[in-house]
């Protein structure tokens, strides 16, 4: 859905929400990517953002944003740093953290976004940098993994996504990477998450730890700091 302003790279949160609620809206939709971000949301918008967030079937990801900031300390960037959004970072060519994605909380998973070929206006192409063009990859496995498994719902979708994240793997074993502030899980890996089995609400349960420093919990403003222990 576009939500800038004609002929210009200019958006706003109106109408991003507008855009998020019209999506929500169909039955159909279960995953929303989100590839911009900026710092600064009114309460209204905070209030829709935090109704989505907790819509038991819809996953929300976000970009986590280029201005190579810690993202703790009350210096959020929206919507990836909201409580159950899919924050996702960026790697480069040389399989090290850019140099300008943010870190922090927030961060949950990191993907390719250096040099990644996409589409430009007036129908051209060129390579670009960024956490928004790492995004999309995020979303977009998400997706293949709950096609693949219909039938599991929306945490266990992400937490597939997360146990295989950056895994020295072997088939149906996996030793998680622990969480830290600057890729989250690790690195998304698309053959792992999708030939292992998906955890079942009580494998999750039993099995991975969700723990949350202090400062930031029962706040929908803050991401959390979410631990393996599988």
């Amino acid at each position: 859905l576009k939500i800038n302003n004609p002929g210009s790279s200019q958006w706003s949160y109106k109408a991003l929400t507008d855009a998020i609620k019209y999506a929500t809206s169909f039955s159909e939709v279960k995953l929303i990517n989100i590839s911009l971000g900026t710092n600064g949301l009114s309460e209204p918008e905070k209030t829709i953002f935090s109704q989505v967030v907790n819509n038991p079937n819809v996953i929300v990801v976000s970009a986590i944003g280029n201005e190579n900031k810690n993202l703790n300390n009350d210096d959020f960037s929206y919507p990836a740093s909201f409580k159950g959004i899919v924050a996702v970072s960026a790697y480069g060519k040389d399989g090290s953290r850019t140099i300008f994605s943010n870190t922090g909380y927030p961060v949950d998973i990191i993907a390719p976004g250096e040099d990644i070929l996409t589409t430009t206006k007036g129908g051209g192409y060129a390579y670009i940098d960024g956490t928004s063009l790492a995004t999309p990859l995020v979303s977009g496995l998400l997706a293949i993994l709950w096609q693949k498994n219909p039938s599991a719902n929306k945490l266990e979708i992400i937490q597939q996504l997360k146990l295989w994240a950056g895994c020295q793997q072997q088939p149906n074993h996996c030793q998680a990477s622990a969480w830290n502030q600057q890729i989250g899980f690790g690195k998304i890996d698309a053959l792992a998450s999708l030939i292992n089995h998906c955890p079942n609400q009580s494998e999750i349960q039993s099995q991975v730890k969700i723990s949350q420093p202090t400062d930031y919990a029962n706040t929908i403003n803050q991401g959390d700091s979410l631990h393996d222990t599988r």
